[in-house]
C-alpha cells in the first residue's frame, strides 16, 4: 500500500459553506467537506435548550475543518472528535439534524483517511450514510473506496473490521 502523506496533494478538498445543510453541489473527483454557520439561528431544533450544544457542535466542526484544511491532520482529530461527541447529545428530532451529524462523521472520516486511520475511516462513512446518504456523503464514501482500491487495499476486508 502506497503511503499517504500529510499533504493535500494526494486528494484535494472541496469545501461547501451552509446555514445548517449542505445544499446539492457538483459531484466531483474530491473529498467535499461541509463548513457549518448559523445552527442557533435555524428552526431545526424543538427545544432551546440545546442551544448552548448546537453553538459548541459549530465551533468543533468548524475547528476540525480550519485545521483539516490548513493540513494538520493529527490536530484535526480531537477536533472531530469533540464535535461527534457533543452533536451526539443533541436529539435528532429531524432530518437537518440527522444530517448535521452525518456531515460531521464524514469530515471525521475525511480526517481519519489523511491520518492513515482507514479502518476508522471506513466506520464514520459507514455511520454518515446510515443517517443520512445524500449526494455530498455519498461521493465522500464512494471516493475513499476508489483511493482504497487504488491502493490496492480489499475493501471487503476493511468492511468486515468495521462492522
Amino acid at each position: 500500500m502506497k503511503r499517504l502523506t500529510n499533504t493535500l496533494a494526494k486528494a484535494a478538498v472541496f469545501t461547501l459553506f451552509c446555514s445548517y445543510a449542505v445544499a446539492a453541489a457538483p459531484i466531483n473527483d474530491k473529498f467535499k467537506i461541509a463548513k457549518i454557520n448559523n445552527i442557533e439561528s435555524s428552526t431545526m431544533l424543538e427545544n432551546d435548550s440545546y442551544k448552548g450544544l448546537i453553538i459548541k457542535f459549530e465551533q468543533n466542526h468548524n475547528l476540525c475543518l480550519k485545521t483539516l484544511l490548513s493540513g494538520e491532520f493529527a490536530m484535526a482529530k480531537p477536533q472531530c472528535d469533540l464535535a461527534i461527541k457533543t452533536i451526539e447529545k443533541i436529539p435528532l428530532h429531524d432530518q437537518h439534524s440527522k444530517y448535521l451529524k452525518a456531515l460531521a462523521y464524514s469530515n471525521r472520516a475525511v480526517v481519519n483517511y489523511f491520518n492513515n486511520d482507514l479502518v476508522q475511516a471506513k466506520v464514520d462513512f459507514s455511520k454518515a450514510r446510515r443517517l443520512k446518504n445524500d449526494g455530498l456523503i455519498r461521493h465522500n464514501s464512494v471516493h475513499f473506496n476508489r483511493l482504497l482500491s487504488s491502493d490496492e487495499i480489499v475493501v471487503e476486508e476493511l468492511a468486515t473490521l468495521a462492522d
